[in-house]
């Protein structure tokens, strides 16, 4: 009896043992299924975080940002997004004389995000054409804020008249439109679509040159017939006449970047040979000897610009002012010293610094303590001509004159 009663008392700690590693290996594999399911916070030290923007109609989203990681050594980059004005109207009329900047000014705080909140309908060749008489509409789809078109348009023999409300932008019509508004006011950068503004120095000594006139006067005007050495072909027979104005140099190392040139007249050939002889068909200014020529560039290019904040950093400076000496402000063109062989494409937007100033604190009690105050933005820029090293950009907002040696960065 007392031998049954051992067997009973060891069966009941064995069973007891096998209750406490069950307890033990449930835990453990608790344990590790939480740590599992816990959301991967950090990678390579770093957060990636998004944050929501609210759906209220009336409500002003506020700028957030998507932390992107790219790797240990690499910043974190934040990707800003759309800011609605906290006053805005809920339609705009399109206005003969608007351009797409100045509507996405009304609803939006970065016009130049606009591109991105259009509401666009995929199957349309060109879905940024507005026209006059166009309805512009702030909506919020899905939480994000959309702008959508609507139309008046005769649609039916019997005259009546029905609201069309369409993806932005409209489909091609047999209806007479006129003509579109443009993204930015064209009458600023027109000037500078007709013919290169910039060439190097070896383009520059391969280009004809006028050599004089037909009664050796120092000048030609309209109508005049000069004489021009180093046409090469007869297959071109419209020129532009133009004469080289400054050099455009680096802010730092004064090395020249370019030559900037002026159109001086338009000229058509009328006999071939050496020297060939032109006769000058339109004068914006006096035709002198050693100005130069090149051929015309008669093909019709669309300039249908698309304001982007580029994707890679600049870094430069203003290093000329078109037709003004000391600042220019909006509506006016700057050159600057980035170019296509930095990366930079046409109608990418950045913004224009004022330098801040050094001053001595007076009042630190440290010996000469010299404060570098930071930079002020003093407008945004849009590139619509890009060339080897320089740019040309037209000044779309200015809170200050912009002047020489301002600085150009990323917004």
């Amino acid at each position: 009896m007392r031998m049954n009663t051992n067997k009973v008392v060891n069966l009941s700690h064995s069973a007891h043992n096998v209750r406490i590693i069950i307890l033990l290996f449930t835990a453990a594999i608790m344990a590790f299924l939480s740590a599992c399911a816990k959301p991967v916070a950090e990678q390579g030290g770093h957060t990636t975080s998004v944050q929501s923007s609210p759906d209220a109609e009336d409500q002003t989203i506020e700028a957030h940002s998507t932390t992107v990681i790219k790797s240990d050594q690499q910043a974190v980059k934040r990707v800003p997004t759309p800011v609605v004005r906290p006053v805005h109207p809920k339609q705009y009329v399109v206005k003969k004389g608007d351009t797409l900047w100045d509507i996405a000014r009304t609803f939006l705080k970065d016009p130049w995000f606009w591109p991105e909140i259009w509401h666009i309908n995929p199957q349309i060749a060109n879905p940024h054409l507005i026209y006059p008489g166009d309805v512009i509409s702030l909506v919020y789809i899905n939480g994000q804020p959309k702008l959508v078109v609507s139309r008046h348009w005769q649609a039916s023999t019997a005259g009546d008249v029905r609201q069309v409300t369409e993806r932005l932008q409209p489909r091609v019509r047999a209806e007479p439109l006129g003509d579109p508004i443009p993204s930015i006011p064209l009458d600023a950068v027109e000037q500078f679509m007709s013919h290169p503004r910039v060439i190097t120095m070896d383009q520059l000594e391969q280009t004809p040159y006028v050599i004089g006139n037909f009664d050796g006067r120092l000048v030609s005007a309209l109508n005049d017939e000069v004489y021009v050495r180093g046409i090469q072909s007869q297959d071109d027979a419209l020129f532009t006449i133009f004469r080289l104005t400054k050099a455009l140099r680096g802010p730092k190392s004064d090395e020249v970047l370019g030559y900037e040139v002026a159109e001086v007249a338009d000229a058509k050939m009328i006999d071939f040979g050496d020297p060939s002889t032109l006769i000058i068909t339109k004068s914006l200014r006096e035709v002198l000897n050693g100005d130069r020529l090149l051929p015309q560039d008669r093909s019709q290019t669309e300039h249908n610009y698309l304001p982007r904040r580029p994707e890679l950093p600049f870094k430069g400076s203003v290093i000329s002012l078109f037709d003004a000496i000391s600042h220019v402000a909006q509506n006016q063109v700057v050159v600057i010293n980035i170019g296509q062989r930095d990366g930079i494409e046409v109608s990418d937007v950045l913004a224009i610094e004022r330098r801040g100033r050094k001053v001595q604190d007076r009042y630190s009690g440290k010996k000469d303590d010299v404060v570098h105050l930071p930079n002020t933005r003093a407008g945004v820029i849009m590139i619509f001509q890009v060339y080897d090293r320089v740019s040309y950009g037209l000044i779309m907002e200015s809170t200050r004159a912009i002047q020489l040696n301002d600085i150009v960065t990323n917004l």
